[in-house]
């Protein structure tokens, strides 16, 4: 991957030949970098790029990412050029951070800070420069910056620089004194350099007395050295030059026109002035400006005369102008060429698209104001852009368009509306849509554009209902009488992607209800017919958790490997489309006792990539569960106290119930039925399977056998093709069964259960149900020793800190982990591996569970226990 822009400042590039050695400022940015973070603060033109590319010569063995932020920067365009830096140090980097970059431009995201974070730790040590922070718009990169900084490992170093005082925060390493400081008074040339600058610029030496005399006026400004250097060197009367000569702004930019540019030839004046409009200078891309042939010479003449550019790599390829000269420059194309600066930039515009850099096409666009131009480069690259996961930088164009050019052209407008959802931020895209359809009247293909982003923000804040009832109007003019053939948006939404996204979404909503059979309907449908890829990845993931959520364990894990497979043969995979099928595969996992950490994990950054806060609010339950399953009742429900507190859009009606009924189960693991109940009192939305088998355990626990037996009545699981309702049921109606003492039919029901969830693997439903569960399926376990069973028993589930009262000593918790293995057939040896103690250590611990529960042997100790409820 190549380096764009001004990513590359500096890197390879030596020193101006100009330039004034100063090894003494070098040593000492040197010695500033032993600690975490150094912030090089100055005006324009006080040296701090020259210090760095000195310091970088002097010390060729040290590994430097540089990256130069600009102002045009969101937090993705930022990112992007801060991986590609990274990555010319640590090789193949770049891809995988891109990947968990988020896509709204609000901030890097957590996600992509982490991989650059351990990238650098792989590279330390190391140091990342990066200048030109006080144009940096987002105050929230900033803080991420910061974040950087302060999370870094041991050798991973930070250069700040900019010309103010906006740079990251980094409270905590000042604290610790891991912060050292240049400023302006440091970068400073003193008298003695100030007169080897003249003498290597103006080719004259000057007497001390007049050396001293600039030097005091400049305050030794390295610019204002320069300028005064560049007016001297055809000035007769050094004197008078001297005595006339001043540093501030107005005479510099006399100077600098009067000068510096009055001494040059009329063909290099008119070359400075007209490619002035450019931010990067190329020979090229000057020729295609100027209509020239040799811009490439011209710019190494310059570059030779030390005229005030630079340049941006080593190979001289690309230069810069000093800001204050390109800001003259600028001024004097406007005063005395009126009307062609817009010619100018739309050159630069046409060169950078034949280049295929529409990025840096659209920043002269939208300096020449030509919106027309910038509409129609924002609908023939948008698509590619959203593809690639940059659809924040042509929102940032469309944002520069003003709003009633916009509004007039409803497929413009709706171009932005589409990419504000694309990217997240659906309540910006409703206040532009709802602007849009109160000001003009949108024809047939514009409503069901319109009707199918209203339908998209399902994912976002809009209520189920609201999404399903778009999701039809976007599809009953989609598949009406009118011919929408030409309804095509940003190249990738055609009528057939608009019917596979409003479907989606349509399905989403249902999912949202626990309509779930709705859902698989309505997912199969664009499953079934050829559409676009990146929506069939959408419709395979989602499908994917459906059956997953339901119980179809193997139809899940097959349905999400296809969706990545799938993704990864057309390059997405690393899109946001493939968030939902490593959801699936991790519940999967989880419901067979399996890890589910990786699955997770990357399922949840995919979605934060766009912030798709329908998948994100999933996060809570996911984490809940998983605590569930490993005992860690405060982790559990410190996650369901997280998404009751948090800000934004309502959960989705099914994720609170799954939060509730995960609730009740943690309150109950953690031996407090009265706060399960409480929390059963509270839930007044959905009644799901999952709530239904958390009250049924809530009632086993508190021994409300009439409120089990109405549970299992009105259980209603025949026209539901929901394994994990029959599971929950049968288990349920085993335990009714065994407490009014038919154990026969309890056996029975656990046997046909045990039967149903062997052929997806679920191991977690038995879990879930509890020790009176577990008691029974130990009792067919020994009756019908299965692999399968033997699993059951073997997988202990987790401790409950909950005692039994007839109990005059309490078993510890460790003891209540080896009394959950004695019931299986491990012999002492084997549960003490698995409990990671030695064998005596395990006797121990036995003996004493013995004398708490008064018995002799491994059965009594197994039937006392199943009496007063530990098992």
């Amino acid at each position: 991957m190549t380096v764009t822009g001004q990513a590359a400042a500096w890197i390879g590039a030596p020193p101006p030949a100009f330039v004034v050695n100063r090894p003494a400022l070098v040593d000492r940015l040197e010695a500033a970098t032993q600690k975490r973070v150094v912030r090089i603060v100055a005006p324009a033109g006080y040296g701090k790029s020259v210090l760095l590319a000195q310091w970088q010569r002097a010390h060729p063995e040290r590994r430097t990412a540089w990256v130069a932020a600009r102002s045009t920067d969101d937090a993705t365009r930022f990112g992007r050029r801060l991986a590609e830096a990274i990555e010319l140090i640590v090789p193949a980097m770049a891809q995988g951070a891109l990947a968990h970059l988020r896509r709204d431009g609000a901030a890097l995201g957590e996600d992509f800070l982490a991989i650059v974070l351990a990238e650098l730790s792989y590279a330390a040590p190391v140091t990342v420069v990066v200048e030109d922070l006080e144009v940096l718009a987002s105050p929230v990169v900033l803080d991420e910056l910061g974040l950087l900084a302060e999370r870094a490992a041991d050798g991973v170093g930070f250069v700040f620089v900019s010309r103010d005082d906006r740079l990251p925060k980094t409270l905590r390493l000042r604290l610790r004194d891991e912060v050292a400081e240049i400023r302006q008074d440091t970068l400073a040339l003193s008298w003695e350099e100030a007169g080897e600058a003249i003498q290597r610029v103006a080719g004259q030496t000057l007497h001390p007395a007049q050396v001293q005399a600039l030097h005091s006026r400049t305050e030794g400004w390295a610019a204002g050295i320069q300028l005064a250097a560049l007016s001297l060197r055809d000035h007769d009367d050094p004197d008078r030059f001297v005595e006339q000569f001043a540093g501030d702004d107005r005479h510099v930019a006399d100077y600098l026109s009067g000068e510096v540019l009055a001494l040059q030839s009329p063909e290099v004046r008119d070359f400075l002035v007209r490619v002035a409009v450019l931010d990067r200078l190329s020979g090229p891309l000057c020729d295609a400006v100027t209509g020239g042939t040799d811009g490439q010479r011209t710019l190494e003449r310059l570059d030779q005369q030390s005229l005030f550019i630079r340049p941006l790599d080593g190979r001289r390829q690309w230069y810069g102008y000093h800001p204050l000269f390109r800001d003259l420059l600028r001024f004097e194309l406007r005063a005395t060429r009126p009307g062609v600066e817009e010619d100018l930039l739309h050159r630069a515009a046409a060169w950078h698209l034949e280049q295929g850099e529409a990025d840096d096409a659209a920043e002269y666009l939208l300096r020449a104001n030509d919106w027309a131009a910038v509409i129609a480069l924002a609908r023939a690259e948008g698509g590619r852009y959203f593809e690639r996961g940059e659809a924040t930088s042509v929102l940032r164009w469309l944002g520069e368009v003003p709003s009633d050019v916009l509004l007039a052209d409803p497929d413009a407008a709706l171009v932005k509306v589409t990419l504000h959802t694309m990217c997240g931020s659906s309540m910006a895209a409703q206040e532009l849509l709802d602007r849009l359809e109160s000001s003009v009247t949108l024809d047939a293909g514009q409503q069901a554009l319109a009707a199918t982003n209203r339908a998209g923000w399902v994912y976002y804040h809009l209520p189920p209902a609201a999404a399903h009832a778009a999701a039809e109007t976007a599809l009953g003019l989609l598949d009406g009488d009118t011919d929408l053939s030409d309804t095509v948006l940003l190249d990738v939404l055609t009528p057939a992607a608009l019917r596979s996204v409003a479907t989606v979404s349509q399905a989403v909503a249902c999912w949202s209800e626990a309509d779930h059979a709705g859902a698989r309907a309505r997912l199969a449908t664009v499953i079934d017919e050829p559409g676009p890829v990146v929506w069939l990845v959408h419709a395979l993931g989602e499908l994917a958790w459906v059956a997953v959520a339901t119980g179809h364990l193997r139809l899940g894990l097959a349905t999400a490997r296809r969706a990545l497979d799938v993704a990864e043969e057309a390059g997405l995979g690393h899109h946001t489309g493939t968030a939902m099928a490593h959801l699936a595969l991790a519940r999967a996992h989880r419901m067979r006792g399996e890890d589910v950490a990786g699955h997770l994990d990357t399922g949840l950054a995919q979605a934060r990539l766009n912030q798709r806060t329908r998948v994100l609010s999933l996060e809570w339950a996911e984490r809940a569960d998983l605590a569930l399953g490993e005992g860690r009742t405060g982790d559990g429900l410190g996650q369901i106290a997280s998404a009751q507190v948090a800000a934004g859009p309502p959960l989705a009606p099914i994720v609170e119930a799954e939060l509730a009924a995960l609730e009740v189960r943690l309150h109950l693991l953690a031996g407090s039925p009265s706060s399960a109940r409480a929390a059963v009192e509270r839930q007044h939305g959905l009644h799901t399977s999952s709530v239904a088998a958390a009250a049924a355990a809530l009632a086993v626990a508190t021994d409300d056998w009439p409120a089990l037996r109405k549970l299992v009545d009105d259980w209603d699981v025949v026209d539901r093709d929901e394994p994990v309702a029959r599971w929950s049921r049968g288990l349920a109606a085993a335990v009714l069964a065994d407490r009014e003492g038919d154990r026969r039919t309890a056996l029975a029901l656990v046997a046909e259960v045990v039967a149903d969830a062997e052929v997806e693997g679920a191991v977690r439903p038995f879990v879930d149900g509890g020790p009176a569960v577990l008691r029974l399926v130990r009792a067919h376990y020994h009756a019908e020793p299965t692999p399968f069973l033997r699993r059951l028993v073997e997988d202990v589930p987790p401790v409950s800190t909950r005692g039994s009262a007839e109990m005059v000593e309490q078993l510890t918790e460790r003891e209540l982990l080896v009394l959950r293995y004695l019931p299986s057939r491990l012999s002492n040896a084997d549960i003490a591996a698995r409990l990671y103690v030695s064998i005596n250590t395990l006797k121990t611990h036995i003996k004493n569970i013995y004398r708490k529960l008064e018995v002799g042997d491994r059965g009594e100790a197994i039937a006392r226990a199943e009496e007063l409820g530990l098992l």
